[in-house]
Order: C-alpha cells, then structure tokens, then sequence
C-alpha cells in the first residue's frame, strides 16, 4: 500500500509540475476568458449604500445520518436563513426507511428512475436537503427582504435538485431587488480547462480548475470572465481569492444580476477575514450554527425514542466491536 501511494505521489507531482507557470497561465487567461480585477475594502458608507437598510442573509444546510445500513437508519436535516438584523429562520425533518411514508416515497422514486431502492433513498436525500435550503431562503427573501442572499455553495446543485423551488427563488429575488450569491469554497469545475484546452500539456487532460487556479491569484485578485462567455449557462460565475489562503474560490450570480458582481466581490472581500481560508465570515457564522453533530444527534434519539427501539432497529453493531 506504502509503493501504491509513492506512486501516486510521484504521478500526481509530475502532473502539477506540468501546468503553465503562474505567468503563462494568467497570459492565456486574460486572452480566453477575462480580465484579473482586484478587489477593495468597502467604506463603511459604501456599505451602507449598498445595502440600503436592507439586512445581509446567509442560507446554509446540514445533514446528519445515525444507524446502519439501508433501511436501518434515520437521517436529521437542518437548514438556516441567518440574517444580520432580523434573527433566523429554520426549517428541520427526519427521514428514515423504517417509516412506511418514508419508504413509500424511496420506491415511488426508484420505480420512477428505475434505480434500486438504496440509490433512490441516497437520491432523496440530496434532493430533501437542497430542497429545505431553498425554501428556507425563498422564506427569508419574503420575510427579511435582504439585499444580498448568501448561499453556502453553487447554484447548479440547487438548479439540478430542487429545480421548481430554485425557479421560484430566482423570480422572487429578481422582483424583490436581491442580489444571491452562491459562495463555493471547493471548485468542481472545469470549464476553465475546457477553455484552455488546446494551450495546455496533455499531462493536464483530466485536470481541473481547482488545479489551474490553485495560487494564481494574488490576495484580493479575481476573474472578470468576459460578458460573451457563458460558464454556467443561466449563471454569472467568477473566481478569485479572498485572503492569504491560496486556494480559489468561486462565486455564482443570476446572469440578471451580473452587472453587481464587483460590487459584492468587493463587499465579499470586505467582510472575509485575511487569515482565513477565503470564505465571507457569515457563511461562517451560519455554518457553525446549522451543523448536526453526533452528540446532538443522539440525544434527540434517546430522548425521543424508546431503547428497545434504538437497540433493534438503530445502533450499528460495529458500536458494539471490542476493539
């Protein structure tokens, strides 16, 4: 196993080792793709002008599963609209196969897609989470009415598993003048190699942009991609860095809303601690108060179900190992 990953170690060095130097690649950027803006501190007036007495709201999600295998588990979700002004709005379920609703639902579902009723439950429960955070911001748009909507995470997932609550989220900001914001820390892309393509080595075939663009920004620099380039179609997406943390991030916009995207990246940058790994502070601040922890998890369970229930049905018998 040691030689496996010193081979792995040497195939993915040489792999790095073969993208362009930091020069090179920012020369091909600029050409295909767009222009490297540079980011600024907000005033606090600017900010204020900004937002104009409206509140600043971050929507984030948690997932928990406790148990064993399918169908002997039960699965907690949590999602959070946290604004700055006017408190928070939650939205909580439970869903687990031992309820016959529950499990109506997984083979409704796997008869429909015709997958096996375990890649359905999987299925059912990425699409529950994205779901609840999307209502929960479509609720916090008509409560809170904020200026800008922070998301924890790119708009395609919300598109691809909620779509019908995703479409009434995007007309209501539209209407509602509130520019969303979807904040990605892990970059799953490779519409920037895609581009590069033809200009790269072949070493770099299967790369992605995570890769490419791993140190290329200097603190504060981002992409302006050019207005004839579409990455996402429906979307405006840059990249950029935020703070000293030289991994990328990435952030999408309405294609409605792109004529503001300097504006919050300005703002974005403004509220993103410099010693952090480059995410705003208040996708922060809600993430730490959404998440599901296992102790959370596990007194809502014993103190809500009966023993005998947890022990025949629940608890995984590797608790059980001796060592």
């Amino acid at each position: 196993m040691q030689q496996e990953l010193q081979n792995l170690n040497s195939e993915l060095k040489e792999k790095i080792r073969s993208i362009p130097k930091r020069d090179q690649l920012l020369l091909k950027i600029k050409s295909k793709i767009g222009k490297i803006k540079v980011a600024k501190s907000l005033t606090d007036s600017e900010v204020k002008k900004l937002f104009n007495n409206k509140p600043l709201v971050g929507v984030d999600g948690s997932i928990y599963t406790y148990g064993a295998n399918f169908p002997y588990n039960i699965t907690f979700y949590k999602a959070l609209a946290k604004s700055t002004t006017q408190g928070n709005l939650e939205k909580n379920r439970i869903f687990t196969p031992l309820s016959d609703s529950c499990y109506t639902e997984i083979e409704q579902y796997a008869a429909e897609n015709k997958i096996s009723l375990e890649a359905a439950h999987s299925k059912l429960k990425e699409e529950t989470l994205a779901t609840l955070e999307v209502e929960v911001a479509i609720q916090a748009i008509k409560e809170f009415g904020p200026r800008v909507l922070l998301m924890d995470g790119g708009f395609l997932r919300y598109g691809s598993l909620a779509p019908e609550k995703w479409q009434e989220l995007k007309t209501l900001a539209l209407q509602n003048d509130c520019i969303a914001v979807g904040v990605i820390e892990e970059i799953g892309t490779f519409e920037i190699k895609k581009i590069l393509q033809d200009e790269l080595p072949l070493s770099c075939k299967n790369s992605y942009d995570r890769e490419l663009l791993f140190g290329l920004f200097s603190p504060g620099e981002w992409l302006q991609v050019y207005e004839n380039l579409v990455l996402k179609r429906g979307y405006y997406t840059c990249f950029g860095r935020l703070a000293l943390n030289p991994q990328a991030c990435a952030w999408d916009f309405f294609e409605e809303h792109r004529e503001y995207a300097e504006q919050i990246i300005d703002y974005l940058y403004t509220i993103t601690p410099r010693q952090s790994r480059g995410i705003p502070l208040w996708i922060d601040v809600v993430d730490s108060d959404v998440r599901l922890t296992k102790n959370m998890v596990e007194l809502l369970l014993t103190s809500s179900l009966d023993p005998e229930l947890m022990e025949l049905l629940l608890r995984p018998t590797r608790d059980k190992r001796d060592y």
